[in-house]
């Protein structure tokens, strides 16, 4: 697929670059039915949510944009998936000049090599440092949602609180819920495989939740990362570590949060070199919205917490940008006889049961969703 050429010369092309590094953050747009365009998911500039542009991507590192569009084989038979018209692209960085989008690296994307429910998700973020074992590559992106953060006064408060958030599809994962009460601020993980009515017993009899009085507790979800992601760290996975690395992408992170712009999917479960017959659910691109100072979570806000001046805060919303009839018409689209249900993985603890969603954090958006 041919993209807009703009840059016509050397000068042209190096002041392109150098505009690109400044302005690293999210730009996500879907590719449109015109070939050499893409239509922006969110509001850029003056430009609105659903605006056409032409694509130009001067020299970069990595996957170039004209390859994933148009996909490619080796002749060694490595295979670069397509992504076709109506599918995202997720890009490190962006400008408009004229009527024509210049485009970074890319960052994350959609493509025919996927199956099943793809959701794209705009929330908070944290990426794990990586480790590299015998086992294999090891990394984690934590999610919470403040907006769904609840007071408990009561055990039937957890139960509820519990099962709505253990019954979410995206982003699906392990969850766990952080604590916080005036005595202090503590994590409880969920075991693999444990029920919810176990879980809530042993918080609110071993654990005590509620001996003090009322507590906050907000969902945190925890994913792996996926092997689009991971190979964005520049890190070796077939060396092993001797402990944990950050990466090219995770130390953007470091030990806090940062608004973040997702791709989520369920992917092939991989272990000591080969696959385990298992799909999980896997971040399959994790990209900060913009370079910003990260947020520890216990500092994460919320609607139950105040301000300086006494008001309530507004939470981050941690919101989900694909409705569930757009991404079972776009994972038809792309591999007709591998449409999944929504719920086709395994993963630990997904033996929960699923349940109503209260407390859901936002409103799926329909196609071409803005995120301003």
């Amino acid at each position: 697929m041919a993209l807009a050429n703009i840059a016509k010369t050397k000068g042209a092309a190096d002041n392109a670059a150098s505009r690109l590094s400044n302005k690293r953050g999210a730009v996500a747009i879907r590719v449109s039915e015109k070939p050499g365009h893409g239509i922006l998911v969110s509001p850029l500039g003056a430009l609105p949510a659903g605006t056409e542009l032409k694509l130009h991507q001067p020299e970069v590192q990595g996957l170039p944009l004209a390859t994933a569009l148009s996909g490619t084989r080796s002749p060694e038979g490595r295979v670069t998936h397509r992504t076709a018209p109506g599918d995202l692209v997720v890009l490190e960085a962006a400008f408009i000049e004229g009527d024509t989008l210049v485009c970074g690296r890319v960052a994350g994307r959609i493509h025919d090599g996927m199956s099943g429910p793809v959701q794209v998700m705009k929330a908070l973020a944290r990426i794990s440092a990586a480790n590299v074992h015998k086992g294999g590559f090891s990394q984690w992106v934590s999610i919470p949602d403040p907006l769904a953060a609840r007071v408990m006064r009561s055990t039937v408060d957890v139960e509820t609180l519990v099962t709505s958030q253990v019954g979410r599809e995206f982003p699906g994962g392990e969850v766990s819920f952080f604590m916080r009460s005036r005595a202090g601020r503590q994590e409880f993980k969920m075991d693999p495989g444990e029920k919810v009515a176990a879980y809530v017993k042993r918080l609110v009899e071993a654990n005590r939740l509620l001996a003090g009085g009322p507590v906050e507790l907000m969902p945190i979800f925890s994913v792996h990362v996926g092997r689009d992601q991971s190979l964005r760290e520049g890190i070796n996975t077939r060396v092993e570590t001797t402990g944990k690395v950050l990466g090219s992408v995770s130390k953007l992170y470091g030990e806090g949060y940062v608004p973040s712009l997702l791709i989520l999917c369920d992917e092939d479960k991989w272990a000591f070199g080969g696959k385990t017959e298992k799909t999980h659910r896997v971040a399959a691109c994790v990209e900060p919205l913009a370079i910003v100072p990260p947020i520890d979570r216990k500092m994460i806000g919320t609607a139950n917490m105040k301000d300086a001046s006494g008001k309530p805060m507004k939470p981050f919303e941690t919101r989900e940008l694909w409705s569930a009839e757009q991404m079972a018409a776009d994972a038809k689209r792309r591999a007709p006889e591998k449409a999944a249900p929504a719920r086709g993985y395994d993963d630990e603890g997904d033996d929960q049961p699923s349940a109503p969603l209260p407390f859901r954090s936002a409103q799926a958006r329909r196609p071409l969703p803005g995120m301003g």
